[in-house]
């Protein structure tokens, strides 16, 4: 896998079963619970269960499916799951907003891929290599879906 691959075998999700950002942000915050310094930056929300059972059925291993809204840019980072990997489903990109993959996290890091994802696709990301997100003008808004560890 490279560090992002747009995913052509898994289905559009049905409008129906994504909810909108207000009610999204009325589930429990599941990111806050480990830390507050990405407060009004990053959040991940529980998924509601229609979309939950929807999203299993397309994986052939327990899957944790989420809500994810992101509001300012995500300084770059490596996500902390032990999974390497996770299915991204956009849908509201944010804008021009780009994920970009970088070769380190420190100051003489050199970019390695940025990339622009498309709404109502799905994208397989890299999330052990250093990424950010650029600025978005509006909430970045996607279902993220990572193997159960």
């Amino acid at each position: 896998m490279t560090y992002c691959e747009e995913v052509d075998n898994l289905p559009s999700i049905p409008n129906h079963l994504i909810k909108d950002l207000h009610t999204i942000e009325s589930y429990n915050d599941l990111f806050l619970k480990k830390t507050h310094k990405y407060v009004g930056v990053y959040s991940s929300y529980e998924a509601n269960k229609k979309l939950r059972d929807y999203v299993q059925e397309l994986f052939d291993y327990p899957v944790f499916v989420r809500y994810q809204v992101i509001k300012k840019p995500l300084p770059v980072h490596v996500d902390k799951a032990i999974v390497p990997k996770k299915f991204n489903y956009i849908i509201d990109t944010g804008g021009d907003v780009k994920t970009r993959w970088w070769s380190d996290v420190n100051e003489n890091k050199k970019l390695l891929l940025q990339y622009q994802q498309k709404v109502n696709k799905w994208y397989e990301l890299d999330i052990h290599t250093p990424h950010d997100i650029t600025k978005p003008d509006r909430p970045r808004i996607s279902i993220t879906v990572r193997k159960a560890n």
